[in-house]
């Protein structure tokens, strides 16, 4: 039996690229640079390279995000793009041995913490999904959790009979400017 192709693969630089190419000769140069930016936070990317000497003269007059691609003919248009936000959130509970019980584990805190986090994530979610534009929404997503006892002895990297005394997340919040 045959699979199905996979489906194109879709860039935004790639796009950009090709859109470029494809305008007629302009009075002045179009520069594309592609950094790491807003997954660095902006000061290492962007921030950089406009602090630097070689940025003044290029005069820049607008710059563009990636955005998000699309396999159709048409491309959305976002405004008021959110600011982000990076919380972590580090919670402190009883440690112990794993036979024990007690009432207030950090994970435990820390699980009760992501549930409403995720519920408020499922209402942002709820909201595009009936129509409201992105860029008016609350994006939160969870981007890392460290918790546990750490132990390169055994094969799981943790000791698996020990209550940890801390846990931490950490998320990317999105806050529209409204």
């Amino acid at each position: 039996p045959h699979s199905p192709p996979p489906p194109p693969k879709q860039t935004i630089g790639i796009q950009y690229i090709a859109a470029v190419s494809r305008l007629p000769p302009l009075p002045r140069p179009i520069y594309l640079t592609f950094v790491p930016d807003e997954e660095i936070g902006g000061v290492d990317g962007m921030g950089a390279f406009a602090a630097s000497s070689a940025f003044p003269p290029l005069r820049v007059g607008m710059a563009l995000d990636e955005g998000l691609p699309t396999p159709a003919s048409h491309v959305r248009v976002f405004t008021g793009e959110r600011q982000p936000w990076w919380v972590s959130l580090r919670v402190s509970g009883t440690p112990g041995h794993g036979a024990t019980l007690p009432s207030t584990t950090a994970v435990g805190r820390l699980g009760a913490a992501l549930a409403a986090v995720a519920a408020h994530r499922s209402a942002e979610a709820a909201k595009l999904a009936a129509g409201t534009p992105l860029g008016a929404t609350v994006g939160v997503n969870v981007v890392y959790m460290r918790a546990g006892v750490v132990n390169d002895a055994v094969p799981a990297g943790f000791v698996m009979n020990m209550i940890p005394s801390s846990a931490e997340a950490g998320m990317d919040v999105g806050v529209p400017p409204t």
